[in-house]
């Protein structure tokens, strides 16, 4: 007798992890939907969707034929090709889209720092657990950033944050004396 593979019937139960309460009119569209492909904002972007948005970023609100041509020479793509992908990073939240003569213009709705910033925590909270420490001790010991570039990063943020009482201040004085003489003697001139 062959073994039944598991019907999607099987997991109409609100304890199964595919199980979904389906939206109001839908009796069973959502029921099945796995994890992997809810849409969320924490999606690492391939090499073709970050240039699609650096393109629309570098140029402006454009058209899905204006992306097909830019992109031609490095991606030869079909106008659907280019279509869907507009409308999976809009479906994700990066791009929006305004109808101009029955053509849809999309223009990003985040800025490259804050996509930045959000990958980076992804790859800490996915990799790091969590522990900025250890994402930038891992930087480190992998030669992307230096000690010193670490330092400097931690000085420019602070800088906004600077002392507020005279005490506060005399403290960070030393502070920097001591990081100076300190650099000085780990490197020395000469």
């Amino acid at each position: 007798m062959r073994a039944r593979s598991a019907s999607p019937r099987q997991n109409d139960h609100p304890g199964s992890p595919w199980w979904k309460p389906a939206p109001r009119g839908c009796r069973w569209l959502s029921q099945y939907v796995t994890y992997r492909n809810v849409t969320s904002g924490n999606t690492i972007l391939t090499e073709l969707q970050a240039a699609i948005l650096e393109l629309i970023w570098s140029k402006g609100p454009s058209t899905a034929d204006a992306v097909r041509m830019a992109l031609h020479p490095a991606h030869p793509l079909k106008d659907s090709s280019v279509r869907t992908m507009l409308r999976r990073l809009e479906a994700h939240g990066y791009l929006h889209h305004r109808v101009e003569e029955k053509t849809f213009v999309y223009e990003a709705r985040l800025s490259p720092q804050r996509i930045a910033a959000t990958s980076v925590r992804h790859i800490i909270d996915r990799f790091c657990s969590g522990s900025v420490e250890q994402f930038l001790a891992g930087m480190v010991d992998e030669n992307v950033l230096s000690a010193t570039q670490i330092a400097q990063l931690a000085a420019q943020a602070g800088a906004g944050s600077g002392p507020k009482t005279p005490k506060e201040r005399k403290k960070q004085k030393k502070r920097k004396k001591r990081d100076k003489r300190r650099n000085r003697d780990e490197h020395p001139v000469g």
